[in-house]
């Protein structure tokens, strides 16, 4: 967990220019294969694979957010920006 969280601490400087260049819709995408890729390490677990994995989930976690963020600021207005984010935070919570 250290990893993850430091590699997405140092990560989240660099993210909003990924975002950017690569788009919100791609980045989130991409994102999903790394955490699949992470969830796949678990199936043949060696400690190797477990550090290089939670690099690159780590990465993945700060380009996620990053791009959530955006979608949800486009794809809302200043009058329903508060709602969708409501919903998005309910919806995360309720697992």
């Amino acid at each position: 967990m250290a990893i993850i969280y430091g590699v997405f601490s140092a990560s989240n400087l660099i993210t909003p220019s990924v975002v950017a260049i690569v788009g919100p819709q791609l980045s989130m995408f991409a994102s999903g294969l790394f955490y699949s890729m992470y969830i796949a390490v678990f199936i043949q677990p060696f400690p190797w694979s477990f550090y290089t994995a939670s690099v690159f989930i780590g990465i993945a976690a700060a380009v996620l957010w990053t791009a959530q963020g955006n979608c949800l600021t486009v794809n809302s207005d200043e009058h329903t920006i508060g709602r969708n984010s409501g919903i998005f935070w309910a919806l995360l919570q309720s697992r």
